[in-house]
């Protein structure tokens, strides 16, 4: 399973809440605006997620913040629980939610079946 192109997320910690436009690459990479980076990886041949989203850019507002999430994902949703901060400050957990936007094409070697 690919969770390679664009994904609109939701992020809730009590009660604010907000969106992201992610774009979740097919190396497993993930990237969206104003500095944060992050990895995505589907655990074993599940339906389970584990995403990380951290920013360092010294410029941004979020500068050193991390936040993990884990969740489940089926077709073109998913969701779960999150935990992170910024630099220096509480650990919040929270809930969020993601829905795919647009499908990346993948290079025709994606297509072939390993030996």
């Amino acid at each position: 399973m690919t969770l390679a192109g664009t994904w609109q997320l939701h992020h809730q910690w009590g009660e604010h809440g907000y969106n992201i436009t992610a774009k979740f690459g097919a190396d497993g990479s993930i990237t969206v605006k104003g500095g944060f980076f992050g990895t995505w990886t589907v655990l074993g041949t599940s339906n389970q997620v584990a995403l990380a989203i951290a920013n360092f850019d010294r410029g941004s507002q979020f500068f050193g913040s991390v936040t993990s999430y884990a969740g489940n994902v089926s077709g073109g949703v998913m969701g779960g629980q999150m935990k992170g901060g910024k630099r220096g400050g509480t650990i919040s957990q929270g809930t969020w939610h993601g829905i795919r936007r647009s499908i990346l094409k993948a290079p025709k070697e994606a297509h072939q079946v390993p030996d």
